[in-house]
């Protein structure tokens, strides 16, 4: 269980307790983590702790004075309703791993519990953070699990239990992008700047595909004058679209124009035009000239 290397020159063992519960391992004016100290003969200390809702002791010394330590710790809080959780030096030292999952915002209640107890009790059980992250859809709620290898694969293990025995299958990935929703932008440029974008033989555009991950591609254009493109993905894969697109033309002069979805498809309006009878031929033209030339140019229906 413990890590001991060849010449025994010590061993250190990181006990994380919740920080209303360290008076346990404490004692009134110390008494009881001294005891322990002087009867295993392991240094035992507090250390900085980066979860505020926890405390950390640091057990060093040989390895039968932190096996007794730990020996000893377990005896102390037996009958107190703590669990103790040892981890070695390089479990401490792990600087963190994150998983997300998403769920439906109407099964949320089965992984937080009536007022949060059951996703607190996987909190202090597991050691890991669990928090709700902002979601681009309003059907799902993001989590996010922090903490080290053991303690995110640990509350992984117990959500999962959580959720056994119902409908609901949880998927854990180390990107939280693959639990964003979609979201679009257009860019209208001229169709003499449109190469600009594209590169020859769609270099460069391949390029920016590739380093943003968002998928842009050239749809249909309501003014023959211009090229559209589409640029999809997540919000951050298109934010970084954008910015690579706007580096491209940078040193051309171009100001990039970016619409969102809604603006993109607010493409045609609506008028009408009220002429009397006897003078309707003024707008039409024999043979229907004028109006077609209106047609033509505009590319527009007015019936």
């Amino acid at each position: 269980f413990l890590f001991k290397d060849q010449h025994d020159t010590g061993t250190e063992l990181y006990l994380t307790v919740p920080e209303e519960k360290t008076g346990i391992i404490i004692g009134r004016g110390g008494i009881v983590i001294k005891r322990i100290r002087e009867e295993s003969g392991a240094a035992i200390k507090q250390i900085i702790s980066h979860d505020p809702r926890n405390e950390i002791f640091q057990i060093k010394g040989t390895l039968q004075q932190v096996d007794l330590a730990r020996e000893l710790l377990v005896q102390t809080v037996d009958g107190k309703d703590l669990t103790l959780h040892f981890t070695s030096e390089t479990d401490h030292h792990d600087e963190g791993t994150e998983f997300y999952f998403t769920l439906p915002v109407e099964r949320t209640g089965i992984i937080i519990g009536k007022g949060g107890t059951v996703i607190k009790s996987i909190r202090e059980e597991s050691g890991a953070t669990i928090e709700q992250i902002k979601s681009y859809d309003h059907r799902d709620e993001i989590f996010k699990i922090k903490g080290t290898s053991n303690q995110v694969n640990l509350a992984k293990k117990m959500l999962e239990q959580t959720v056994d025995g119902t409908d609901l299958t949880l998927h854990f990935t180390s990107d939280m992008d693959q639990h964003i929703e979609e979201t679009e932008l257009y860019l209208t440029l001229p169709k003499e700047n449109a190469g600009l974008i594209i590169g020859r033989g769609g270099i460069v555009i391949k390029s920016i595909r590739e380093e943003s991950g968002a998928a842009i591609d050239q749809i249909k254009s309501y003014d023959h004058r211009d090229e559209t493109f589409q640029i999809k993905g997540t919000p951050r894969q298109v934010e970084i679209a954008k910015e690579m697109l706007e580096q491209t033309v940078d040193c051309e002069d171009i100001n990039l124009q970016f619409t969102s979805y809604l603006d993109h498809h607010d493409d045609e309006t609506e008028l009408y035009l009220s002429v009397p009878v006897e003078k309707a031929g003024i707008i039409i033209g024999r043979g229907m000239v004028v109006l077609l030339v209106v047609l033509l140019i505009f590319k527009k229906n007015f019936f």
